[in-house]
């Protein structure tokens, strides 16, 4: 049990570290650059999406997380010398959705788009803020509780530990948290993927 409860927690870390790095992409397409802006541009939602109910919301994001049918998803973001674009289940809330950054550029008579998919500025900041502070409470908790020890200060020593135990469930429940929704974005940012090479017959 606590092998396994190991393996999940590295498991968890890493994808949590691979997901704050933002991932190259590089699509090269026979289409020119004026041909590729107009198809990804006609590709984008016009209309905004009423959210559905909160259990269809959410069986929705469960059968994208595990495997089952694929939701139906749409793309919005713009289209213009930058390009920014991300896709999501409608009335689907994720604040770490990857989004795709980029531009075309001319390649020999044709299209290359290059950029990367990540999180916004936003949500990695805070994500490094909130695993950051909390890793420096939970060391601070952590000298206390042994100096409070060998001092006998038992009472004190109690309390520290206390918040010991409260540093490291907080900090356990943000890299669970980061990590199920990133691999919950990772449908998206698969989807979107498939849907730029689509878009721009690659």
């Amino acid at each position: 049990m606590a092998r396994k409860l190991l393996t999940e927690l590295k498991r968890a870390v890493s994808a949590y570290r691979n997901a704050l790095r933002p991932r190259p992409v590089r699509i090269v397409s026979p289409l020119t650059v004026e041909e590729a802006s107009r198809r990804l541009r006609d590709g984008l939602a016009r209309r905004r999406w009423v959210a559905p109910a909160p259990w269809v919301t959410w069986r929705w994001a469960l059968r994208g997380f595990t495997g089952d049918k694929e939701p139906e998803r749409i793309v919005t973001g713009s289209v213009s010398s930058r390009i920014r674009l991300t896709a999501f289940v409608p009335g689907v809330r994720n604040s770490w959705r990857p989004t795709f950054r980029g531009r075309l550029q001319a390649r020999d008579g044709a299209a290359e788009l290059v950029g990367s998919f990540g999180f916004f500025p936003g949500v990695r900041a805070f994500s490094l803020f909130w695993a950051g502070g909390v890793a420096v409470f939970g060391l601070v908790a952590l000298i206390v509780t042994v100096v409070m020890l060998a001092q006998g200060k038992w009472d004190d020593a109690r309390t520290a530990g206390f918040l010991l135990v409260v540093g490291v469930g907080m900090l356990l429940f943000g890299l669970v948290l980061n990590s199920g929704a990133s691999r919950l974005g990772d449908r998206d940012e698969q989807w979107l993927s498939r849907w730029l090479e689509d878009r721009l017959d690659a």
